[in-house]
């Protein structure tokens, strides 16, 4: 199943609009990371950094697979039904559409909290504490998550770290506002400072949270909640 198909299932199976955007990232394959292929980090991996597809380096983000979603959505978001120990909550049971896993056990998921036709936020499921609100939606997602990789940093080599961080805003700017290309185009070619992590990065904390306030200001960002119900 590709992503055009999953979607169409998707919609269909679950009486659910996807975000306009992610449809337009499928049609453009800049969903597909070609996982699952062989010796994927040693031959893929460096050809896909040519043009990257969505979020490729970026931090703790790593597409799912639609094959691999179908599979793991009643371990994820389990119902009453299922008899489990623990399902998801009544008002977010049917709302949330896995789209990205985080590689620690955490998933990024679409969240319609009132209309399941109109645009969703973000939310991050969280395996081992309370889930909690990212963006405001897809689009304002992307600009957090390529904002958030300069905040991040590297500790390898610095130079390559910013050729990629190029070429990836290159393959994301027709998905963003001139401003926000503008915000990024500046802050990839700063100079690199140390962090209290001793990483090097491009924007420290203050930093980022300040443009973040101004560029996608979310007042539910980072707020926690708790997804499940337990036994």
């Amino acid at each position: 199943m590709n992503y055009i198909e999953y979607i169409e299932y998707i919609e269909n199976t679950y009486q659910i609009t996807l975000p306009s955007l992610y449809k337009q990232l499928a049609k453009d394959n800049m969903l597909d990371w070609q996982l699952g292929l062989e010796n994927w980090h040693k031959d893929i991996y460096p050809t896909l950094l040519k043009n990257p597809p969505l979020l490729l380096c970026a931090y703790e983000f790593e597409m799912c697979q639609p094959n691999g979603v179908l599979e793991m959505l009643d371990e994820i978001l389990p119902s009453q039904d299922d008899g489990n120990d623990f399902y998801v909550k009544s008002e977010y049971q049917n709302r949330l559409v896995i789209f990205a896993e985080c590689g620690n056990g955490d998933y990024y998921a679409f969240y319609y909290e009132n209309d399941k036709h109109s645009e969703p936020q973000i939310i991050r499921i969280c395996h081992d504490d309370d889930s909690e609100f990212v963006a405001k939606n897809l689009q304002e997602f992307i600009f957090f998550k390529l904002l958030e990789i300069a905040n991040v940093g590297e500790n390898g080599e610095l130079e390559t770290f910013r050729e990629k961080l190029l070429a990836q805003l290159r393959t994301h700017t027709p998905y963003l506002t001139n401003e926000q290309v503008d915000c990024l185009k500046n802050i990839y070619t700063k100079e690199f400072q140390k962090d209290n992590h001793d990483y090097w990065v491009l924007l420290n904390n203050t930093e980022f949270d300040n443009i973040i306030n101004d560029f996608i200001p979310y007042e539910k960002q980072e707020q926690s909640f708790e997804l499940y119900e337990f036994e």
